[in-house]
This record gives structure tokens, C-alpha cells and sequence, in this order.
């Protein structure tokens, strides 16, 4: 069995911009919970829509409280819950509070593995993806390339694109499907009437 990756949100400390990155697939199995303050009454869309993909997977925590360290005790709470009945599990709190590293040093003590992060870019799932990503279009297509150079290369259109997908750590398909014009246009591969991959250097 897979591990399992669990990010909890101290929403009201830090609303991160770098949502997104949870449809990749170095999330495909993790679970999300946003913690949400009493007096927090707009959710972004860019969240929300995150939220609705990752379907059951994510969860909203309302918390009815608003006294001090009120949202910090029930993340404390859910990690607690958590490890008990998920072990195994690395959790990740995204926070600005520092409050949480004691906590967190007790955790890894216990041999729970946890770690705070100030934005999700920052844990070390996303680390390989941060780094596609910051490749430019051309450095792209070389990567690509390099990929697909050994012998098991894919040879249908939708293995290709989902080949590529998966190197280049991309969600987008107009994405994809720019990289894939590229390979076609400067003569390393061609797709045939049925679908089928011809490389360049196979011909």
C-alpha cells in the first residue's frame, strides 16, 4: 500500500496561491483539509475549485470558535486522530506560525513524520515539479526528447500524450498538445491516419 499524503491548511494564517499543484500526480493519493476561521467568509474560486476536483479527497473544516489558537487546536487534534488511524501517513501543515514546531518535534519523536511548510510549492512532493516548471518552452521539448530516446517508446497518440504529461509533471492538455506539435513539426515523430507513433529515427 501506498503512503499517504496529508496537507491540513491553517487557512486563516495563509491562503496559498500554489493550489494547483494538488491535481498533479505526486497528489494523486493524498487528502487535503482546509481549516477555516470563524470569521473567514470568502473561500478563493482558484481553492474552491481545487477543492471540488480532489473531490472526496478534500474537506472544509469550519471551525465555530474564534478564541486564540482555537484553528491551531484542531489541526493538532486531526493529526493526532489521523495517526492513530492512518499510520504510516506524512502530514503536511501549511502556516506561517511557528507555534506549530513543537508540536511537530514531539511528532518526530513519536516516529510520525510531519512538516510545516509556509506554501505548498515548498514540500518535498512538488520539489521535481517546481523544477519542470521552471524550464523554459525549448528546454521542455530537449527534456522530452532525452525521454523518449530508449527503446520502450510509447506507440499510440494516447500514450504519447500521457507519456508527456506525466515528464513534463503537466495538467494543462492545450499544454501538452503544444509540446506534441513541436515534436511533430521539426520531424522527430509523426502520428499516422490510425493513431499509431512513427519516430524519425525508426524510419
Amino acid at each position: 500500500m501506498s503512503k499517504t499524503n496529508t496537507i491540513l491548511v491553517d487557512f486563516e494564517n495563509v491562503q496559498p496561491s500554489d493550489m494547483g499543484l494538488l491535481l498533479s500526480s505526486e497528489f494523486e493519493n493524498g487528502k487535503l483539509f482546509i481549516f477555516v476561521g470563524k470569521n473567514q467568509q470568502k473561500i478563493p474560486l482558484d481553492t474552491v475549485k481545487v477543492v471540488q476536483k480532489l473531490g472526496d479527497r478534500a474537506e472544509y473544516i469550519p471551525i465555530r470558535d474564534s478564541g486564540k489558537n482555537a484553528l491551531d487546536f484542531h489541526i493538532i487534534y486531526y493529526i493526532g486522530r489521523l495517526s492513530e488511524k492512518e499510520p504510516g501517513t506524512s502530514f503536511y501543515i501549511i502556516s506561517q506560525d511557528t507555534g506549530y514546531d513543537p508540536l511537530i518535534k514531539t511528532l518526530k519523536e513519536k516516529e510520525v513524520s510531519c512538516l510545516r511548510k509556509t506554501c505548498i510549492k515548498d514540500i518535498p512532493l512538488f520539489k521535481s515539479k517546481e523544477k519542470v516548471e521552471l524550464l523554459n518552452f525549448g528546454s521542455k521539448i530537449e527534456l522530452v526528447k532525452r525521454r523518449l530516446s530508449g527503446k520502450n517508446k510509447p506507440n499510440t497518440l494516447s500514450a504519447l500524450f500521457n507519456t508527456i504529461k506525466n515528464i513534463l509533471k503537466e495538467n494543462k492538455e492545450a499544454d501538452v498538445n503544444k509540446v506534441l506539435e513541436s515534436l511533430i513539426k521539426n520531424g522527430f515523430l509523426s502520428i499516422n491516419s490510425k493513431a499509431m507513433v512513427e519516430y524519425g529515427d525508426d524510419k
